[in-house]
């Protein structure tokens, strides 16, 4: 037996470009995977100066270089990131200023 679909039924959405999830989505895109960036640095680093302090019996100096090491890593990171973000936002703007001042004077 067959059933007909009543118009009640939810008819599948084609979606628009126009949608402003889409642009967000688009927008976040870099900053999706930065947690998972700051925790592995962290926990590489940081491991690996508790792991280095174990085996040399040489506590607490690798894991405070390890700690050294995890920040500055985080903070080329955050770096790079905020550049990017930088850059996309400036190639991404109408550069209104040189219009403005040439109707201006």
């Amino acid at each position: 037996m067959h059933m007909a679909s009543t118009p009640y039924a939810p008819r599948p959405r084609r979606p628009s470009s126009k949608e402003p999830w889409q642009s967000g989505v688009r927008d976040a895109g870099p900053y999706l995977g930065l947690g998972a960036q700051i925790v592995t640095a962290m926990l590489v680093f940081g491991g690996g100066g508790v792991a280095l302090d174990l085996w040399l019996g040489t506590a607490p100096w690798f894991i405070l270089l390890g700690m050294v090491l995890a920040f500055a890593a985080i903070a080329g990171l955050l770096y790079r990131v905020n550049a990017e973000a930088q850059r996309s936002d400036d190639s991404g703007r109408v550069k209104r200023g040189n219009d403005d001042a040439g109707e201006a004077g």
